[in-house]
């Protein structure tokens, strides 16, 4: 079985343990978000929370300023919102412009929602440069985080000309990473520390074959992170099998950053693991 048929099996199956164990943390009953005003006003608030915890780069460190202190400064201040009507039509929730980034849910009457696809997925919308989102229910602890992923794609498009199409998703991975941090004062680094640690996880070679062993090392190690960032269950299959590509993708780059392994070997190896949980 391949990694990623894995990971769809164990994310429906630790949703589903994760529900009927909670006893603290209230899970929404639906695992869709009732509308699109709904969807808007948790991804919304939880962007605000990411964007609120990221530091302002002084004059000094303007040039060395991370990623996300980028999105922040430059592309934040022109995300717009919207949603997409059955019938195709964009219809604006905020005022915005075509030269900027807008954020367009779907119906939840949306015909394309009666195929798969991603819950989050940055492209053209018309003659606008859009994250599309589904109305999957995420939660809040979670929304504004993956919705940074999808922002460094827009970032790329309207700022970045001439970005390296393999370094793409390893900066977008990072950019995720770097806003749960900031949300969260570091924790998962710590989380990832610990585990990697226990597990004398050193380098990528380590990482790879533990990715790629046939017991449930993996799986125990994804659900541990889950487990000790404390933001109890997902709200939905779908956020539970993002939570655990995010947490898979971090854990390789925090390896990286550990190892002191250069940029473009860690793109690669990100890349190279992309690939292994696309297979089925």
């Amino acid at each position: 079985m391949s990694l990623r048929s894995l990971l769809v099996l164990l994310c429906v199956s630790f949703w589903l343990a994760g529900c009927a164990s909670n006893t603290t943390q209230h899970v929404p009953d639906s695992i869709t978000f009732s509308d699109w005003q709904e969807a808007k006003a948790v991804y919304e608030l939880s962007l605000a929370q990411v964007m609120g915890s990221v530091p302002v780069p002084d004059a000094i460190e303007q040039e060395d300023a991370s990623l996300i202190q980028a999105i922040d400064q430059n592309l934040y201040p022109h995300l717009f919102w919207g949603h997409v009507q059955a019938d195709g039509q964009l219809m604006a929730a905020t005022e915005g412009h075509a030269d900027g980034l807008w954020v367009l849910f779907l119906d939840n009457d949306h015909p394309s929602l009666n195929q798969p696809g991603p819950t989050l997925q940055t492209g053209r919308q018309a003659n606008l440069l859009a994250v599309t989102v589904r109305p999957d229910r995420i939660s809040p602890a979670f929304a504004g985080v993956f919705l940074t992923h999808e922002l460094m794609h827009g970032f790329n498009d309207l700022f970045a000309d001439g970005a390296l199409p393999e370094a793409s998703e390893f900066n977008a991975y990072s950019v995720e990473k770097a806003a749960y941090n900031y949300r969260y004062n570091g924790r998962l680094n710590a989380v990832l520390d610990d585990l990697l640690d226990a597990r004398n996880l050193d380098n990528h070679d380590d990482f790879v074959a533990f990715t790629r062993a046939d017991d449930d090392r993996l799986n125990q190690f994804l659900l541990n992170i889950d487990d000790k960032l404390g933001h109890g269950p997902a709200h939905s299959p779908a956020e539970r099998q993002m939570r655990m590509e995010f947490y898979l993708m971090a854990a390789s780059i925090r390896v990286g950053e550990r190892s002191g392994a250069t940029f473009f070997d860690n793109t690669a190896r990100l890349n190279r693991l992309l690939e292994q949980r696309r297979r089925f």
